[in-house]
């Protein structure tokens, strides 16, 4: 423990659930143990169960009431606060990379203040075409380096660096874990993800509907929100599926846990994923991780021994693989077991070091 070191974390925003605002919050907590920690949320909303995981952990947190787009009043805000507080290493996440560099570029805060940005989803995603030039003019011009979640050159190449240090993301591993063997979990399947074109839940409906000829007691559990949702829903609705496939709201971090450790199966079938949270969390409840082949996901899952990769295009393969884990939950006991073994790397207390250790090393 280092309370000497005073690291801000900038998050764009505490809603909705998704994977990089779990992987900040987790950071947070985790940092907080070892370093005097600031964290500035830009926009207003937050969802409570975030606030109430940093409150709780002793953790204050300061508002800065973003507008949308470009928000100078905000970057002053911001400015202002890295100054008082005399920061010198920043960590941002998502869309707060913009607005941390307008705070600093101003008085040349750059020259002393090391900012590090980790990119959670495909490059040049984050945002649109004007924040996709800026950030390649902010990591050109190293104001910031940016810290890959994956071992792939795909960031480095993008933004044509030499240099892009990775750091994997991390849980709470101790929250997840459980022991509940999968002969006596009661719940079929589970899917954590936002509704959107990335996470193919219309791939995971037509899925499901060939399992169901095959079991009509079959249950999957889809938990999220986003913008395609209700259209979602309708495709269930239209398949006659709505006892089969239950489509809920977001959980709070504090109630995700026990949902896992009582599922046989957890599921992603995203079109392209980084390193992501759900599946490390469905790891370590000992759940049996049924995801696509992606990039992403061959990070995590060693095909067949800790989870199982499917190619998105072999649907009949996924049917077949879900029903037999279902139906033969023993067999499956030895994956499980190897899942929660496998996910003790993702520890979120070594992330937190990964991080601090890169901060020195690139001190300015």
């Amino acid at each position: 423990m280092d309370k000497k070191i005073t690291i801000l974390e900038v998050i764009s925003s505490l809603k909705p659930i998704g994977g990089a605002e779990t992987f900040a919050v987790n950071l947070s907590v985790a940092l907080n143990k070892k370093v005097n920690l600031h964290v500035a949320v830009l926009y207003d909303e937050a969802n409570d169960s975030f606030l109430s995981t940093l409150k709780n952990n002793g953790i204050n947190v300061s508002f800065f009431h973003k507008k949308r787009g470009v928000d100078i009043n905000c970057a002053k805000l911001l400015r202002e606060f890295i100054i008082k507080n005399d920061v010198r290493f920043i960590h941002t996440e998502n869309n707060a990379l913009i607005t941390t560099f307008l705070a600093i570029r101003k008085k040349q805060l750059y020259k002393k203040i090391t900012v590090l940005h980790t990119i959670h989803t495909l490059p040049g995603l984050e945002g649109g075409k004007i924040s996709d030039l800026l950030m390649k003019y902010i990591f050109r011009n190293k104001y910031a380096i940016p810290v890959n979640i994956i071992d792939d050159d795909n960031v480095k190449k993008y933004y044509g660096l030499d240099y892009v240090p990775l750091v994997e993301n991390g849980i709470d591993c101790s929250r997840f874990e459980s022991t509940i063997p999968l002969t006596k979990r009661t719940t079929d399947l589970v899917m954590f993800a936002r509704f959107t074109e990335q996470k193919n839940h219309k791939l995971a409906v037509e899925i499901f509907e060939k399992i169901v000829r095959k079991n009509e007691n079959f249950r999957a559990y889809l938990y999220g929100v986003g913008p395609l949702k209700e259209t979602i829903k309708e495709l269930v609705k239209d398949k006659n599926l709505t006892q089969n496939v239950l489509i809920k709201d977001s959980l709070p971090n504090s109630e995700i846990p026990k949902i896992l450790s009582n599922a046989k199966i957890s599921f992603l079938c995203s079109v392209w994923e980084m390193k992501s949270i759900a599946i490390i969390e469905a790891l370590s409840s000992g759940c049996v991780m049924v995801a696509s082949d992606c990039v992403g996901n061959r990070t995590i899952i060693d095909d067949g021994k800790n989870g199982f990769l499917v190619a998105n295009d072999s649907v009949d393969n996924y049917v077949k693989l879900i029903d037999d884990i279902i139906n033969n939950p023993s067999s499956y006991q030895n994956i499980a077991d190897n899942a929660v073994t496998s996910s003790k790397k993702y520890s979120i207390d070594f992330t937190a070091e990964a991080y601090i250790k890169l901060f020195l090393e690139n001190k300015k």
